[in-house]
């Protein structure tokens, strides 16, 4: 009968740990709803990706348990720079496929401008953990030079808002993992954010917690069982 409840709680613990893991996600969202290009200007054939203008923030959503969000037309800014252009360009049946580096030399950073909830200052800063893909795919009709985009990667986080998490009602971790970056741009003349969304996954003290208490608990009932 121990044996069986020993092995039903680990079990359990396996089950509930995803649950824990994603219980304080965070997700921004940025871009130009209106799909007019200018909004947030990028700045192609450098080597790199670059913002030349803040992007516009208009959410942040806690998705975990009773999670809350904030939106607005205009909560802030969004910019981000890549690493260098790496490797050829790969030719795929739906677009060109283009690759930046990666690493703690680029930088991504959003800002709230103190219009919502969030005091002005700075929300979230973070780097891209991998190498940065951009597949160019539909071109819009009528303007050869001017195409959509999508620019995807990983994000590691060096900072979060202390203040922006109490609001969404999230406790303070200073760092976490982005799980990912995806924006919609259009190439051309400095090109332009559309849309996009970075969604993280701050670590979660009850995590901690959680597996400390399973660690405890097997702890018990092996001495019970030997």
């Amino acid at each position: 009968m121990v044996r069986r409840c020993f092995l039903l709680s680990l079990a359990l613990g396996v089950l509930l740990l995803p649950t824990v893991a994603s219980a304080n996600s965070l997700v921004f969202t940025f871009g130009n709803p209106t799909n007019t290009p200018g909004i947030g200007l990028v700045r192609f054939g450098t080597g790199a990706i670059v913002s030349l203008t803040p992007s516009i923030l208009t959410g942040v959503a806690n998705v975990g348990p009773g999670g809350t969000s904030v939106t607005g037309a205009n909560l802030g800014g969004f910019m981000f720079s890549t690493g260098l252009q790496v490797g050829p360009v790969s030719n795929l049946p739906a677009g060109k496929l283009y690759t930046y580096a990666g690493g703690p030399s680029t930088q991504l950073t959003v800002t709230s401008n103190g219009s919502g909830p969030f005091a002005a200052g700075t929300l979230f800063t973070g780097y891209f953990s991998n190498n940065v893909s951009f597949l160019v795919t539909t071109p819009i009709a009528g303007k050869p030079k001017i195409h959509f985009g999508d620019l995807s990667a990983t994000v590691t986080t060096t900072s979060l808002s202390a203040a922006m998490l109490s609001i969404l009602g999230i406790p303070y971790q200073n760092h976490g993992t982005g799980v990912v970056l995806h924006i919609d741009v259009i190439l051309g003349q400095g090109g332009g954010i559309q849309s996009g969304t970075i969604t993280l996954v701050p670590e979660p003290g009850t995590l901690v917690l959680f597996g400390s208490g399973l660690v405890t608990l097997a702890g018990l009932l092996r001495k019970r069982l030997q």
